[in-house]
């Protein structure tokens, strides 16, 4: 066996694709260990009896076997992205959706090119950096704060904190960036030192500190270390059915990367072309996970996307979904008897609702319960706008339905917002912190001038309190880390 017999091998993978090299030779999928050889990977086994001309029924070499002799050659063998266990069919949705919006999505313009230019100038600011030069730490700011090409994977409040931090503790921040940006030939792992650092600067979310520690590794090499945030590696993992493991920002860095190696993996075999590194990868996740869907596209499809994403396979129009949505919910048919119920739950103090709550009427009066006890509180006002017209009011609670059976019917879980606002805080748009000061996440909404002159206004107000049932500070705690983290 030589090296050259293994390089004819992959040639020949590449050339029938993944599916068809697989059945000529009868194997499958790695399911422990994988080839590596320039990015892509390959199942070591089939390669190995592929290379020797050996068919699976004649070849029983297992990782005593395979990754020893390979690693001979001078190949590099690594536990296989498929060893995780997933959920049986979700890669399969997942990759079906990515090939469809790949169809129309333009990586290069709508998520490529202003990362590189992000990376490019972090590049500069490495040099900077390790060349001593005392104007790194402004030129970073520059970089991060650059509304032309946008690091909007950062939350601005976030960074702003951390601007403030870093300003008054100058050499802890300069250990926590050298953590990423020496000559390491394993910066991923360098992130747990690079978290200790953090720590010392203030008490920022996991997801924060993960997301500025990837922007960071961006500056080495932006195809090799895209760019991370909490929220879509969250929903893609659950969507692809694969665990993850957030004890150390290293697991949740590594999670991504994973993400975007099996994306690369699985795209031969969905026709998606086009996928270089893992950047572009990234990027087809993001869209899957968080873009709108075509307008192109039929009712039907856009709902069945919509709906894949929160977790059902119905369609939105026969509302026979679990409703997650408060200005829908209150839209919702409603049974008297079940609203006394829940009235009767709420007078012992329970204020959970059932699970069975997915169903129209159970939702819709539910949610009608809790509506009405908000909205009197705030004497049917928004929170923010003052705005009074009752059509435009929604109860929105502030952790979503689905996240907490045990308060979805708390009144200190819910806040009386006008139409607009309900969704900006929905989305992150607009985030009502613990002390119930107002923040308006312009760098999320730069694009889009008339709704930054819509909401900006309220940045930095004291929300309206109401006559009883304040919120609760725990819960706007958490809903601020989940859109931040």
């Amino acid at each position: 066996m030589t090296r050259g017999d293994v390089l004819r091998a992959i040639e020949e993978h590449d050339q029938l694709g993944e599916v068809a090299f697989h059945a000529k030779y009868g194997f499958g999928r790695a399911r422990t260990y994988q080839l590596v050889y320039e990015g892509r990977q390959y199942a070591s086994k089939a390669v190995l009896g592929a290379a020797a001309g050996l068919a699976a029924s004649e070849f029983s070499g297992g990782e005593g076997v395979t990754a020893p002799v390979l690693r001979r050659l001078g190949f590099d063998v690594s536990p296989g992205l498929s060893s995780k266990r997933e959920t049986t069919g979700s890669w399969a949705a997942f990759m079906s959706w990515a090939a469809r919006i790949a169809e129309s999505l333009d990586l290069d313009a709508q998520e490529r090119e202003y990362k590189v230019q992000v990376a490019a100038r972090l590049a500069d600011v490495r040099s900077a950096f390790l060349a001593g030069d005392a104007g790194w730490v402004e030129a970073l700011w520059s970089v991060l704060r650059d509304r032309s090409a946008p690091a909007n994977w950062l939350n601005w409040r976030f960074a702003a904190d951390l601007k403030e931090s870093a300003t008054a503790d100058e050499d802890s921040f300069a250990r926590a960036v050298s953590a990423l940006w020496d000559d390491s030939p394993d910066p991923v792992a360098r992130l747990a030192t690079f978290d200790v650092e953090m720590n010392g600067l203030g008490s920022f979310t996991p997801g924060n500190r993960l997301a500025l520690g990837s922007t960071l590794l961006m500056a080495r090499d932006v195809t090799t270390w895209p760019p991370y945030n909490a929220r879509p590696v969250k929903k893609a993992s659950l969507l692809a059915g694969v665990p993850v493991d957030e004890s150390t920002l290293v697991k949740r860095y590594e999670a991504l990367l994973d993400l975007c190696g099996e994306v690369r993996v699985r795209a031969e075999q969905h026709r998606i072309a086009g996928l270089r590194d893992a950047v572009d990868a990234q990027g087809l996740i993001w869209a899957v996970v968080e873009s709108d869907p075509d307008a192109a596209w039929s009712t039907d499809e856009r709902e069945a996307l919509l709906a894949w994403r929160d977790g059902t396979t119905s369609s939105r129009r026969t509302r026979a979904v679990a409703v997650t949505d408060d200005a829908l919910a209150e839209s919702l048919d409603r049974d008297s008897a079940v609203e006394s119920q829940a009235e009767e739950r709420f007078a012992l103090g329970d204020t959970s609702a059932p699970d069975g709550s997915a169903t129209t009427k159970v939702r819709g009066s539910y949610q009608a319960v809790f509506a009405g006890r908000v909205k009197s509180a705030y004497g049917y006002r928004c929170a923010i706008t003052g705005i009074s017209t009752r059509s435009f009011l929604v109860a929105a609670h502030i952790v979503p339905w689905a996240e907490d059976a045990s308060i979805r019917i708390d009144p200190s879980n819910g806040i009386c917002l006008s139409s607009l606002v309900d969704v900006a805080f929905e989305n992150g748009y607009l985030q009502i912190n613990p002390d119930y000061t107002v923040t308006v996440a312009t760098d999320l909404i730069d694009d889009d001038p008339e709704l930054a002159r819509l909401l900006e206004p309220y940045d930095g107000q004291q929300l309206r309190m109401p006559s009883a049932y304040p919120p609760n500070p725990d819960f706007l705690r958490r809903k601020l880390e989940s859109v931040t983290r």
